[in-house]
């Protein structure tokens, strides 16, 4: 999961910076492969594992230092899914292997019997473990890819809320979060959640941020965002990747907000009047640190995170009776809008890790990495994404997700 994470990181301002850095990730973990498991195979067989990783790694130098002016074929979908596959599968070798070498070193220090076997048993007991590795790494980044193909499943939570008025028991909020438009997810496939949530019947849709990352294709992803049908139209906020071209993701916010059934808001708060009720949304903007960094360090983090929470929930009013609905993209932020009086906060940032081995994933950094909370009498949902900057997912499908608040 680290070369996932590191990778994230590299994504910056634009796809080419996060293809070249994912192709780095790729040469990098190919040598660490190279390695480790140049002492886990048969001698007699090492020169020809050389000669496969000098290939591999040529491949890698030829691409990199010696691809023709102009050529687009490092920015297509097959050649990246064709690197991510590599590049899991040679991270996943390198963390076998060195843990084949551990058992191995045990074995002959601790369990071995002083008999030695045949030469023939000898390099069937070294290649085996290798070859079954290597099935294994490779089937696992397969796996991995198909599952990020698939539809995205809709997902239905209810929300049980103490003093909920009459008039919202089965109010449906539909939320949409990190939909990363760019190679990998295209507007066609946000026009099919915002669809599926209409047929869903919500009241109200929302977009917890990291809309889109291809600036080609942002009106495609706006006219996208209006098909929606529902009564109160879409609420969004802005996540870690729109603060990275913040100034056209803001034109075209203006723009298509003009229609009246697409709100952003950062730092704000707006009313929804339902069956003479009302309920109150406050969105809040993203902490992004001075250096344009999406993660400062934990101590600036919080303290922007109540800079925003002052400013957002300035003239509402929370009391036994005030229903808040609080969207954000970072989930930490929960603690802040819990005290504040907000009885279901939505979040996203967190994908669910991507890959989910039981409860370990790269989610589990954050202190809300996936799902359904709660913290006295409120509420967080943290959606595991509704696209991907990658597509690699293992245990975490795409998602959009049907909330229902019920009296309770």
């Amino acid at each position: 999961m680290l070369w996932f994470g590191l990778l994230l990181e590299c994504v910056v301002k634009n796809d080419r910076i996060a293809i070249m850095s994912l192709f780095v990730l790729s040469l990098l973990f190919t040598l660490l492969a190279g390695i480790v498991l140049w002492w886990c195979i048969p001698v007699g067989l090492r020169k020809a594992w050389w000669f496969f990783c000098g290939v591999a790694v040529g491949i890698h130098l030829l691409w990199m230092f010696g691809r023709a002016e102009g050529s687009t074929l490092w920015m297509t979908t097959p050649f990246m899914i064709v690197t991510i596959m590599w590049s899991v599968t040679m991270a996943l070798l390198t963390a076998t292997g060195v843990l084949f070498l551990v058992l191995r070193w045990l074995y002959r220090k601790v369990l071995r019997s002083p008999q030695l076997p045949d030469r023939e048993r000898r390099l069937l007991l070294s290649a085996a473990p290798v070859i079954t590795m290597s099935v294994a790494a490779s089937s696992v980044a397969a796996t991995g890819v198909v599952n990020a193909g698939k539809p995205f499943e809709v997902r239905h939570v209810d929300i049980p809320l103490k003093h909920l008025p009459a008039a919202f028991d089965g109010f449906r909020i539909g939320q949409l979060s990190d939909v990363h438009v760019a190679n990998f997810i295209t507007p066609a496939y946000l026009r099919q959640a915002v669809a599926a949530l209409d047929e869903a019947g919500v009241d109200v849709q929302v977009m917890t941020g990291d809309l889109i990352d291809d600036l080609s294709q942002i009106d495609e992803t706006f006219e996208a965002l209006l098909q929606c049908r529902a009564t109160h139209g879409t609420v969004c906020v802005l996540g870690n990747h729109e603060r990275r071209h913040i100034d056209p993701i803001m034109a075209a916010y203006t723009r298509y907000g003009a229609s009246g059934r697409l709100h952003l808001l950062v730092d704000q708060s707006m009313c929804l009047a339902h069956e003479g009720e009302t309920l109150a949304v406050v969105g809040v903007d993203y902490p992004m640190s001075a250096s344009g960094s999406h993660m400062p360090p934990k101590e600036k983090l919080l303290r922007q995170m109540e800079a925003s929470a002052q400013k957002a929930f300035a003239g509402i009013a929370a009391g036994e009776n005030a229903l808040i609905l609080c969207l954000t993209h970072h989930p930490d932020f929960f603690r802040f809008s819990a005290a504040r009086g907000a009885a279901l906060t939505l979040a996203g940032h967190t994908h669910g890790g991507q890959w989910s081995i039981g409860k370990m994933s790269f989610a589990e950094l954050f202190d809300y990495p996936l799902g359904y909370y709660r913290l006295d009498d409120a509420h967080l949902y943290v959606s595991g994404g509704t696209g991907h900057l990658l597509p690699f997912r293992i245990g975490v499908p795409t998602e959009v997700t049907v909330l229902t608040l019920r009296q309770g």
